[in-house]
């Protein structure tokens, strides 16, 4: 029923062994099989799945891992291209408007009006995502290298424990993932070629929803994980800008100054002496050789 569009599923942490094993081949091939009256055949299920799961004994449990907090096997878990954790924490601000919320709703029967300075009409939206459904970007073959070295630096951090990706499971599908994110990305600039901040938007996604699961850490670690996070934005758009130089000079190599000179008379204000010193795109190169 959900074949070309998106199937939501509440209570996902509630279904039997049977329908998780359907939901196994519906988001590994797309496709579901059905037995029944002796007639077996195979449906397409082309669909993306928008699941919602409670925590084990209604409160997530911090040092735990999350498949040991959702009564959700790792394997299944491993299928989601993007995981968030909400969590109910005490906050009285919050806390005030969701109880003046549900008490409105209950004296008015019906909810009060959105303070929301930006509305979108619900037409509009329909029609922005039909239009971006329309595209199909490719990824171009210069990108290709740079998408592999994002996911092996991912699994690098799983296997040596840092940050908190050593809290996911970074395996193939996690490629597949950056890949169909970075197409979204690209549908929804209405391109037809991913380009490398697509690539870039759909890790950082992928990262945000990799700390909402992390354990808690410590002030320092935080402060260390902002100034990678800082460091990981900067070198992406510089070694985008040094690529397009490449390729408009046809170049196959530089030295340090051509390219620093270079990056100068191609964006005088990013790359001026007081913003952007030789030493800061040394530091760029070291960090983008080592990650």
């Amino acid at each position: 029923l959900a074949d070309t569009g998106v199937c939501c599923i509440d209570e996902f942490d509630k279904m039997d062994e049977r329908d998780r094993t359907n939901i196994h081949e519906v988001m590994e091939q797309q496709t579901i099989s059905i037995a029944k009256a002796g007639i077996t055949t195979t449906l397409n299920a082309r669909t993306s799945i928008l699941a919602a799961a409670n925590p084990v004994y209604g409160r997530y449990n911090k040092k735990l891992k999350p498949h040991e907090n959702i009564n959700l096997p790792a394997a299944l878990l491993s299928r989601f291209d993007i995981i968030f954790l909400l969590l109910d924490t005490a906050d009285d601000e919050m806390d005030k408007k969701l109880a003046r919320h549900v008490t409105q709703v209950h004296q008015t029967m019906g909810a009060p009006p959105a303070d929301h300075k930006v509305r979108i009409d619900s037409e509009i939206m329909r029609s922005f995502i039909a239009h971006a459904q329309s595209y199909n970007p490719v990824i171009p073959a210069e990108l290709h290298n740079y998408i592999v070295a994002r996911y092996v630096e991912k699994r690098k951090f799983q296997r040596e424990g840092k940050e908190e990706v050593s809290y996911m499971y970074i395996t193939p599908r996690t490629l597949l993932a950056i890949i169909r994110i970075s197409q979204a990305m690209a549908k929804f600039h209405f391109r037809n070629q991913v380009s490398q901040q697509d690539v870039d938007h759909a890790i950082k996604i992928m990262d945000v929803s990799f700390r909402t699961l992390e354990n808690i850490a410590d002030g320092g670690d935080k402060k260390l994980r902002r100034k990678n996070e800082t460091m990981q934005d900067v070198a992406s758009q510089v070694i985008s800008d040094i690529r397009t130089l490449f390729t408009q000079s046809g170049a196959r190599q530089m030295n340090t100054v051509e390219i620093f000179k270079k990056l100068q008379r191609m964006d005088p204000t990013k790359y001026s002496q007081k913003a952007f010193k030789r030493d800061n795109l040394l530091d760029v190169l070291n960090f983008y050789s080592k990650n």
